[in-house]
């Protein structure tokens, strides 16, 4: 009896065999295949992290001031761009070995910086480096020296040129052009479409150019523009506001 049983037993226990080949089928292997290739795909990435390559960043070319120039006390500093640079590092010194910072700054997404207030009589030095991603540091510029002897002015405002001021039965698409003015970095220009300036078309500052192409103008409406320069020292008055009108259709 109680060998029966044992068998019994052994009879109803679950087999845990691999199948036999007749239920191998074509389909049955296939799935097992794709199992394995997906698997073994997913592993593989998730092992292995994803390298970025490191881009070496050039040395920039300092431009201005001019190497070993006299300059006013306040002074823009200009150098090349260079490819994949983020931001600049920027310095300046009363000597060379630059253990004496007077200027140590970042300057994001432009190649020009700004020092002013400076000491009258001093000879200075300047250096700058880009960095770039994945904390990348390019190698530092030339150095090159320059001396504040004189005080910086702050520049004149732009002469308007077109539309000329009261002028109408222009385009919804107009060109606004004013005069250069020396020494200017940049200029601002605004324009609105109320007499107070508040309502703003375009306000917009950084511009290396004496024009602005403005578009998507509204029919029979009238327009305020007024525009001022930025050199070393600071932005200019506004120049007076001149008023234009889009034409009817």
């Amino acid at each position: 009896m109680i060998l029966g049983s044992i068998q019994n037993m052994k009879a109803e226990r679950p087999s845990h065999r691999l199948p036999s080949p007749q239920f191998l089928t074509r389909s049955n292997v296939h799935w097992q295949v794709l199992i394995l290739f997906f698997v073994g795909f997913f592993g593989v990435a998730c092992d292995s992290p994803v390298s970025e390559t490191l881009v070496e960043l050039d040395s920039p070319v300092l431009l201005l001031p001019l190497n070993g120039s006299d300059t006013a006390d306040s002074v823009l500093l200009d150098w090349d761009d260079i490819p994949d640079a983020k931001k600049y590092e920027v310095q300046v010194s009363t000597n060379h070995q630059f253990t004496d910072l007077i200027h140590d700054s970042r300057v994001l997404d432009r190649s020009e910086d700004i020092v002013n207030r400076l000491t009258q009589g001093v000879r200075l030095f300047w250096r700058t480096r880009a960095h770039g991603k994945n904390e990348v540091v390019g190698p530092w510029s030339s150095i090159h020296s320059f001396t504040p002897v004189r005080q910086a002015f702050f520049p004149s405002y732009p002469n308007q040129v077109f539309p000329e001021n009261g002028s109408k039965e222009h385009e919804t698409s107009v060109i606004l052009r004013w005069d250069p003015v020396p020494e200017a970095i940049s200029y601002h220009l605004v324009v609105t479409i109320d007499e107070d300036m508040l309502l703003y078309e375009v306000d917009l500052e950084g511009l290396k150019t004496t024009s602005y192409f403005v578009e998507d103008l509204v029919l029979t409406y009238p327009y305020w523009w007024k525009i001022r320069s930025l050199n070393a020292a600071g932005y200019s008055d506004w120049s007076p506001v001149w008023i234009f009108e889009v034409k009817f259709q």
